[in-house]
């Protein structure tokens, strides 16, 4: 699966988010103050993350 991700700004602070899927319930996930948005996708127990 292929998920752009795109950026949005809070004050100075750069946001990455993605969207994947069509249906169901928005979840939104934050895994930390530090984190890889791409390369989590590389993890198998996140990527299967519903």
């Amino acid at each position: 699966m292929v998920v752009e991700t795109r950026y949005v700004t809070s004050g100075e602070v750069f946001v990455a988010y993605q969207i994947s899927g069509q249906d169901g319930p928005d979840l939104l996930m934050t895994p930390g103050f530090v984190s890889h948005l791409e390369l989590s996708w590389e993890n198998p127990n996140a990527a299967r993350f519903p």
